[in-house]
C-alpha cells in the first residue's frame, strides 16, 4: 500500500527516541521501547503537574506496558526490571492495586569530559544562588501527608481534583488509537 499524501504527518502523534538510547548496546529492543514510552508520558505528566519531592513521575501499569510492547506480562515485567537494574527508572509502589509511580532518569553518556570542562574552576560563592527561605514546620507537615497504603485505602487522604483530573488525562491518553 503506497502512501499518496503526507497528511498523516500532521494528524499522527510520534514518540521521540533519543539517539543515546537507540545506540546503547546494553538495552534490548523491549527496554528501548518501554523507556521511550515512559519518556513520552513524562511530557504529559509535566503538562499536568505530576511532580513531587522526588521529581517528575509517570504512572504505568504492567498491562499498559505489555499492550504497548505487544508482548506478555512476563516480558514487560522483565523490561521494567532491567530498566530498574540499569538505573534508568526508579519505582515507587502505591499499593492497594494502584499503578506504580515511575521516575524516569536520563541516560548518561559514558564519554569522558573534555579537558577544558574538567579543569574549569568552581563558581565563586557570590555567584551561587541564594538559599531557599525556611519553611515553617506546620506548613511542611500539611504539604506532604503520609502516603501509607492504609491511609490511602481508608480514604483518609484527600488528593483533590488535581489527581483525579491527572488520572483522567492519563486514561484519555492511553485510550488514543
Amino acid at each position: 500500500m503506497a502512501i499518496k499524501s503526507t497528511a498523516y504527518l500532521y494528524t499522527e502523534s510520534f514518540l521521540v527516541l533519543p539517539r543515546s538510547v537507540f545506540e546503547n548496546d546494553s538495552l534490548s529492543l523491549e527496554e528501548v521501547a518501554l523507556y521511550t514510552l515512559l519518556l513520552d508520558r513524562c511530557k504529559l505528566s509535566e503538562q499536568n503537574g505530576l511532580r513531587d519531592e522526588l521529581g517528575l513521575f509517570v504512572f504505568c501499569t504492567l498491562e499498559d506496558a505489555a499492550s504497548f510492547l505487544r508482548c506478555g506480562r512476563n516480558k514487560a515485567l522483565a523490561a521494567f526490571k532491567a530498566l530498574l537494574k540499569k538505573g534508568l527508572i526508579r519505582k515507587e509502589r502505591q499499593g492497594c492495586g494502584r499503578a506504580n509511580r515511575y521516575y524516569v532518569n536520563a541516560l548518561l553518556e559514558t564519554a569522558p569530559l573534555p579537558e577544558e570542562i574538567a579543569e574549569e574552576a568552581p563558581l565563586p560563592e557570590e555567584a551561587a544562588p541564594p538559599p531557599a527561605p525556611p519553611v515553617a514546620q506546620e506548613e511542611k507537615a500539611s504539604a506532604s501527608p503520609s502516603l501509607c497504603p492504609a491511609a490511602v485505602c481508608s480514604g483518609e487522604l484527600d488528593f483533590g481534583e488535581s489527581k483525579s483530573r491527572a488520572l483522567q488525562l492519563l486514561a484519555d491518553y492511553d485510550s488514543k488509537p
